[in-house]
């Protein structure tokens, strides 16, 4: 895992070396990302499991017109097993996304159409099993938003759309945003229609900045999976604080799940995940 992550790391250095694009404000996003979320259970059945995942994402940012980018998912499961821990580590699913951007009045927007492989579909069994867990854990941690980047099934397909406005407070500025999209997954054979189905998301999220290079603040996701047959809808708080160097953004969120089984709301596993995220603009 370590080895991995260095060499991940590595690859980030050396591109942002070489770029030569400017960096952006504390609240835009950049080229290349590698968030790391992390969580772990607290409860007595599956005490001490924890699940590490990482999500490298590459996309072009153009001011206006097409945009394109990749995203390729890492997961981590810890648990304990008969004698010795067992470890799972696997790579989740790709994406490949591809947007069109331009500006509405005083707004900047966004809108694509997303395609998403379920690299786990060939697993063996009884191993596929445990992948599915740790994938679980991995769409639990990201309070079912994005459930494209982690779902077990074959493929799916996204159709996301954005608003951002950045605006003056004072001395100060803010960022407002909202986005949403629609998700239909494909259930592998195994799942036959227990697979998530068609997914309806959305996020508001609003940000101060003190600095361009400095932003707190929240964000409130939402999704509702109408073809679900227990907990139709999923609630999460993300608060979160960036701070941008140079071509260098550094971000820390954590993300809070409200609606049961992940939630305090309910008698679930109470999923909760701290997240880093390291970009540069290339």
């Amino acid at each position: 895992m370590i080895g991995a992550g260095t060499q991940v790391l590595a690859w980030i250095a050396v591109l942002a070396v070489e770029g030569t694009a400017p960096g952006g404000t504390a609240v835009d996003s950049p080229n290349l990302q590698l968030a790391s979320s992390y969580f772990q259970s607290g409860g007595d059945v599956t005490a001490h499991r924890n699940v590490l995942a990482l999500a490298l994402k590459a996309q072009t940012l153009p001011e206006e017109g097409f945009a394109w980018g990749f995203a390729l998912g890492w997961l981590r499961l810890s648990q304990p097993g008969v004698g010795s821990p067992l470890v799972v580590s696997h790579v989740g699913n790709a994406l490949g996304l591809g947007t069109y951007r331009f500006t509405a009045g005083r707004l900047d927007a966004d809108a694509g159409v997303g395609v998403s492989l379920g690299l786990t579909a060939s697993e063996p069994t009884p191993r596929r099993r445990v992948l599915r867990t740790a994938l679980g854990h991995a769409i639990a941690m990201q309070g079912v938003y994005d459930v494209w980047m982690w779902a077990p099934g074959r493929a799916g397909f996204v159709l996301p759309a954005r608003l951002h406005h950045l605006h003056p407070l004072g001395g100060w500025s803010g960022s407002a945003r909202l986005e949403g999209a629609f998700v239909f997954t494909i259930p592998s054979s195994e799942e036959g229609e227990s697979g998530f189905g068609r997914v309806v998301q959305a996020a508001a999220e609003y940000a101060l900045l003190p600095r361009p290079w400095l932003a707190a603040g929240g964000r409130l996701q939402f999704v509702w999976m109408p073809g679900a047959e227990l907990w139709k809808t999923q609630w999460s708080v993300v608060p979160f604080v960036a701070g941008v160097r140079g071509r260098w953004r550094l971000s820390a969120d954590v993300l809070v799940n409200i609606d049961e089984p992940y939630g305090f709301a309910g008698r679930g596993q109470r999923i909760w995940a701290a997240s880093l995220r390291l970009g540069a603009w290339l």
